[in-house]
């Protein structure tokens, strides 16, 4: 769930949805500069779902410890790992390169959430290991090489157009997360991206991601196929408090009407 603050009321926004709008922007990925995805239909398939676990948290959202509607930036260990394995999950048997995207985006933000309790520490390495047999498993199942080093499962390195077209495509997903949050969220969390390779065998660069105002986020350099975009994202306003109890509150949310909040992307010139 994105907690988006706006005046007194808390725009509600479910991660599907969120991932729904990366997915409809990967439909326009490319351009003169930027290539389109290959394989195209599995990596925005991948793009679509790569929160697909979610819904099991944000049909009945809970509370974060002072009171408000918990923030996907807020959550717990335990929650984060069931709901990544969720995801993964859920798209097995769909598509095997979607999947192990999926499970490549998983085990990268696993990597890189901050843990100090041994315990927690304990619980994501098993959950990193999962991730790496099923990414050996599917890796076999698309013919793709397995005998090679790898990095949180790429060879960004390698000179085999495989391996070259799995990192640009992950990288896109990633890019496209960010931009959808930065369209979704309060304020953008993240002003520029890891690098998107413009083409396989292109120089790296990362995109810079601008809020404008509460209706426009600006992206440069611009990687889609139109000059810009007018968006609708669904949420559910609840008011702005802190909540006594998560009943209460899952009251509220369950009788918020399905609002839609209207977003402007646009390249930096535009």
């Amino acid at each position: 769930m994105i907690r988006r603050t706006v005046d007194d009321r808390f725009f509600l926004i479910a991660q599907d949805d969120h991932a729904k709008l990366a997915g409809a922007l990967a439909r326009h990925w490319g351009n003169g500069r930027f290539c389109r995805p290959q394989p195209d239909a599995s990596t925005i398939l991948a793009t679509d779902e790569h929160d697909c676990g979610w819904p099991s948290h944000d049909l009945t959202p809970t509370l974060n410890k002072n009171g408000l509607p918990l923030d996907v930036f807020e959550t717990p260990r335990e929650m984060a790992l069931r709901i990544w394995n969720a995801s993964v999950d859920q798209t097995a048997g769909r598509d095997a390169y979607a999947q192990l995207l999926v499970s490549l985006h998983v085990l990268f933000l696993s990597v890189h959430v901050p843990i100090t309790d041994p315990i927690d520490r304990f619980e994501v390495n098993k959950f990193q290991h999962r991730q790496v047999e099923l990414q050996e498993q599917l890796r076999r199942q698309l013919e793709l090489p397995t005998g090679m080093p790898l990095k949180l499962g790429l060879a960004d390195d390698s000179k085999t157009e495989q391996e070259q077209w799995l990192s640009l495509n992950f990288r896109m997903l990633q890019a496209l997360d960010l931009i959808s949050l930065a369209l979704c969220c309060t304020q953008p969390p993240f002003s520029t991206t890891r690098p998107v390779l413009d083409q396989p065998v292109g120089i790296p660069a990362p995109l810079t991601i601008n809020r404008v105002d509460e209706q426009a986020v600006r992206v440069s350099p611009w990687p889609f196929d139109e000059a810009e975009f007018e968006l609708e994202i669904p949420y559910r306003p609840v008011r702005a408090v802190k909540f006594d109890c998560e009943e209460s509150f899952q009251r509220e949310f369950a009788a918020a009407p399905i609002r839609k909040l209207s977003q402007r992307l646009m390249s930096l010139s535009g």
